[in-house]
């Protein structure tokens, strides 16, 4: 699959993926409605100017900067802060009402 074609994929699937996590987050507690349009408007741009981006980069320079960019995600999740047992971006959430 051309790299452009696999990143406009991936990001399509961001919307349903998104909704769903923060049904679950929300019915949980856990999900900070405050929050919501500074995100969704932070992410609607991203995505129009990331987008727009990559039409401009070719093809085999799109796909290595994103292997670059997995490449650092990896090394940060093998080398960074290790978190203590139990807690997870979850548990930093702001819970509305909570301590």
């Amino acid at each position: 699959m051309p790299q452009h074609l696999a990143q406009g994929v991936s990001l399509l699937l961001i919307v349903p993926v998104g909704i769903v996590g923060a049904a679950a987050y929300s019915k949980s507690g856990a999900l900070d409605r405050r929050a919501l349009p500074g995100l969704l408007a932070g992410g609607a741009l991203g995505g129009i100017v990331g987008a727009l981006l990559a039409q401009t980069i070719a093809g085999p320079a799109l796909s290595r900067m994103f292997a670059i960019f997995l490449l650092a995600v990896s090394l940060q999740m093998i080398f960074g802060r290790a978190r203590s047992r139990g807690e997870d971006a979850a548990s930093r959430l702001p819970i509305p009402g909570g301590s």
